[in-house]
C-alpha cells in the first residue's frame, strides 16, 4: 500500500497562522471619517467623526491632527494642534479645535487658524480639508488629499 504524505500543519504552525492573520488585521487602519460641522467659524472649528462621512458616531481615536495645506508631506511635521489620548484610545464624536477631549493631551499648538487651507486627520483613514475665509467662515472640501 502507497502512503501518500499531506501537509501537516502542528500545533505551533496553527499559532503561528493565528498570530500572522492577527498582526494583518492590525495592519489594516480601521475606517474612520472627519468633516467639519456646517457653520463652524475659525474662531470654533468643530471636528466632527464617525466611520462614514455624514453618519456621526463615537470611533476610536489615538490622535487629532490639523494641518496647514501644503504641497509636501514634510509639512505633516508641524501641526497646527496635535492632541493625544493618554492611556489608549478614546470613544469619540466630535472634537472642537484647540480644546483636548476627555483623556486626551494637547502635544502641539493650539495655533490661530488663519484664513488658508487646512488638512485634518484622525486616527484611521479619516481624513478631510477645510478651509477658512477671510471672513472667518469655514467651509469643509472633502477628503480630497
Amino acid at each position: 500500500m502507497m502512503r501518500t504524505e499531506g501537509t501537516k500543519i502542528g500545533k505551533h504552525g496553527l499559532r503561528l497562522g493565528g498570530l500572522l492573520a492577527l498582526l494583518a488585521l492590525n495592519a489594516c487602519p480601521q475606517t474612520t471619517a472627519v468633516w467639519v460641522l456646517p457653520k463652524s467659524i475659525a474662531s470654533k472649528v468643530v471636528l466632527v467623526f464617525g466611520k462614514e462621512r455624514g453618519a456621526p458616531k463615537p470611533v476610536a481615536i489615538d490622535a487629532i491632527s490639523v494641518f496647514r495645506c501644503q504641497a509636501s508631506d514634510t509639512s505633516r511635521a508641524f501641526p497646527m494642534w496635535t492632541t493625544r489620548a493618554k492611556g489608549g484610545a478614546r470613544k469619540l464624536d466630535r472634537a472642537e479645535y484647540g480644546i483636548d477631549p476627555e483623556g486626551m493631551q494637547t502635544q502641539s499648538g493650539p495655533a490661530p487658524l488663519a484664513p488658508g487651507c487646512y488638512d485634518a486627520q484622525i486616527s484611521g483613514t479619516g481624513r478631510t480639508r477645510f478651509v477658512v475665509s477671510p471672513e472667518g467662515a469655514v467651509s469643509d472640501e472633502g477628503p480630497a488629499w
